[in-house]
């Protein structure tokens, strides 16, 4: 059962970690940029995506979910991917593309928090910190996410109150 989820796990994160790219798109639109209205934004982000997808599946999710491993970390079992290393370029793709649109955010409505979100999120997988636990990278990984959420919150808010 444990394998199962874990198989699980990979293939979530090689299908929905690249719709961040997405998610990036409509915040663009969102904040009034204007480029990000023309088509080809649209398709850009689309293809970007996509690609992420492929090259994650391809270049390495098979393999992982092939070499899983049973490991102990930190007194709980857990499946690995035996033999992957190397910096995970789709995260790094993905990171780069929301820290392009948190600036937009930031230059264009002084919002800060989706800057704030994607810079934690690099700065936590940087910086390594004295503590016995690999839920660290979960915790900057919600940040984010929060982040997302209340950027789109706000850019929706102040939408509305340009349509009154």
């Amino acid at each position: 059962m444990l394998m199962v989820l874990s198989s699980l796990r990979f293939w979530l994160h090689a299908f929905a970690t690249p719709t961040l790219i997405l998610v990036g798109y409509h915040i663009l639109r969102s904040s009034g940029a204007r480029f990000a209205n023309r088509s080809i934004t649209s398709v850009v982000a689309w293809l970007i995506t996509l690609g992420l997808v492929v090259y994650q599946i391809v270049g390495f999710t098979v393999s992982e979910v092939k070499n899983l491993k049973v490991t102990e970390e930190y007194g709980v079992l857990r499946y690995m991917a035996e033999g992957h290393g190397g910096p995970p370029m789709m995260v790094i793709i993905v990171g780069l593309v929301l820290l392009f649109v948190s600036l937009i955010v930031l230059f264009k409505h002084k919002w800060v928090w989706l800057f704030v979100g994607t810079a934690l999120l690099f700065a936590g997988q940087l910086i390594s910190l004295p503590v016995e636990s690999g839920a660290l990278t979960n915790v900057y990984e919600l940040i984010l996410i929060l982040s997302i959420w209340r950027t789109t919150t706000f850019l929706k808010n102040s939408t509305d109150h340009r349509r009154r």
